[in-house]
């Protein structure tokens, strides 16, 4: 399981909020599958089967609001549900309403003002396919543990890269492939993946002095792309 955890966002259109004897019930999908969303510089697929592997191992899943703070329900403790349907990733949930941060969420959800949901994730080995050119990301391999599934008041914003997309395409082929072809748990493709939403040229001159080999190495990489654009 890699340390790096990547996050995506749905608008939950199907998201049911309802009281129950038990207390409050959520429930919707947390992703969903051959919806393409755009990435910024290229656009990303949830394949069938996706979560397939990591629902068989039991992961130990919270829920969370805005990906931090202390968990509303949790896998492990039996008080969240996650399932793969013909659809996607979906999530079950009954909140306690004596607990504090639930009876603040929930008018806000009743009312629609909260309606989007995120899930944080991990990459297995040969998760995901590239197209020959980049544009095009498939993941089909995810790992749930150690991560969350959010509810968010703001979803990722990834056209905050979009500046990057002509610079990415003209990236040299052997980086190209190179790229395509790294571990996505590896701290090499980590970096890179992160690197693509750098807007400045001082952040990657910062790590060019990193603490590792790698981190220097794939920083003057990613430093000569933008200049050379």
């Amino acid at each position: 399981m890699p340390d790096t955890k990547l996050r995506r966002t749905v608008t939950a259109q199907s998201l049911q909020v309802r009281t129950t004897a038990g207390g409050l019930t959520i429930e919707g999908h947390a992703s969903t599958f051959d919806q393409p969303y755009d990435m910024g510089w290229y656009t990303e697929t949830v394949a069938p089967g996706a979560f397939t592997r990591t629902l068989a191992k039991n992961p130990d899943v919270r829920l969370l609001v805005n990906h931090d703070g202390l968990p509303l329900a949790r896998t492990s403790s039996g008080t969240l549900d996650l399932s793969q349907d013909k659809s996607g990733l979906y999530m079950r949930s009954t909140l306690d309403r004596d607990d504090p941060d639930v009876r603040r969420l929930a008018p806000k959800m009743a009312r629609g003002d909260l309606n989007q949901m995120s899930f944080s994730f991990g990459l297995s080995k040969n998760g995901d396919e590239w197209s020959e050119d980049l544009s095009n990301r498939t993941l089909r391999h995810l790992s749930l543990d150690g991560g969350d599934v959010s509810i968010v008041t703001f979803p990722a914003n990834p056209n905050a890269t979009v500046a990057m997309r002509s610079r990415i395409l003209r990236m040299p082929k052997k980086l190209r492939e190179l790229y395509r072809t790294l571990d996505p748990s590896s701290e090499a493709r980590a970096l890179l993946d992160n690197l693509t939403t750098a807007d400045d040229l001082t952040t990657l001159e910062t790590l060019m002095n990193g603490s590792t080999a790698t981190q220097r190495h794939i920083a003057r990489i990613r430093l000569a792309i933008l200049r050379s654009a």
